[in-house]
């Protein structure tokens, strides 16, 4: 019975230490990855280029001769399009996602830029009017589009759970500046401008990355916008020529591409996702 006893004693005193020589199993330390949905600001800037085709002149342009009443150009009637210069454009932009639990992502945004110079020019061509006057009258046409405003909507793809692929679309706003101005001989030059906001739609590609889960991101995105046919100059005034007026309709298709950077950060929404193991 003793020699029993001492047995379960040492049995007992040698359990912790057989244990201790046992290899523990490591617990599997939580991923916490970003989470998309949430508000968001930010600020982007780029570069873009504007392009014209398809305008038309119309009709004449109404000029004074020398204090006579006024008469009628018959107009220089012309088609054709041109590129404009490659412009800077910044501005900021506010939005917000969904992230569904397939990593699709989902939002909605707005964005607001200024862009300088995105303009282009043509001579339209040239006529001789000798009843009036003049000699060779040429017409001097520019438009440059100086602020683009968007509304769309993102549809996205988690590459992986910081990285957005999305594709944008939606509608535009732009306001375009119109120029024009007749050079004639002998008379002084003459000039026409007006401003006007056009509707359009906009849809375009990009990628952003979730810097770790700081709120912070970054992306870069490429548009394409497109104005369809409106028509400029309809009974402006002609600049510091009281009475002179013109009634050219200039019909003018304008498309842009924009390509640009941009950061944000995201103020709504959890910071992370349900932990995976």
């Amino acid at each position: 019975m003793r020699k029993v006893a001492l047995a379960i004693v040492a049995a007992g005193f040698a359990t912790p230490v057989f244990a201790a020589d046992l290899p523990l199993k490591a617990v599997a330390a939580p991923v916490v990855a970003y989470n998309w949905t949430g508000c968001y600001l930010g600020l982007s800037a780029g570069v873009s280029k504007g392009h014209t085709d398809g305008f038309v002149t119309t009709s004449g342009t109404r000029l004074p001769e020398n204090g006579a009443p006024l008469v009628v150009n018959p107009g220089i009637n012309a088609t054709g399009g041109f590129d404009s210069n490659l412009g800077a454009i910044g501005g900021g932009f506010v939005g917000c996602n969904y992230q569904f639990s397939n990593r699709f992502v989902v939002g909605i945004e707005g964005d607001y830029s200024l862009t300088q110079p995105l303009a282009g020019s043509k001579i339209l061509g040239a006529s001789t009017v000798t009843a009036m006057g003049f000699g060779n009258i040429n017409d001097f046409w520019s438009i440059q589009m100086t602020d683009l405003a968007t509304i769309r909507g993102r549809l996205g793809y988690l590459a992986t759970d910081n990285l957005l692929i999305y594709a944008t679309g939606g509608v535009a706003f732009g306001k375009f500046e119109t120029y024009e101005t007749i050079t004639t001989n002998p008379s002084p030059r003459e000039s026409w401008t007006q401003q006007q906001w056009r509707t359009g739609w906009t849809a375009g590609v990009g990628t952003e990355y979730a810097v770790a889960n700081s709120g912070w991101s970054v992306r870069g995105e490429f548009l394409y916008t497109e104005f369809s046919r409106f028509n400029t100059f309809t009974n402006i005034p002609a600049t510091g020529i009281p009475g002179s007026d013109t009634f050219t309709n200039m019909s003018v298709n304008f498309h842009d591409y924009t390509g640009r950077v941009g950061i944000a950060y995201k103020f709504g929404g959890p910071a992370a996702v349900v932990a995976k193991y």
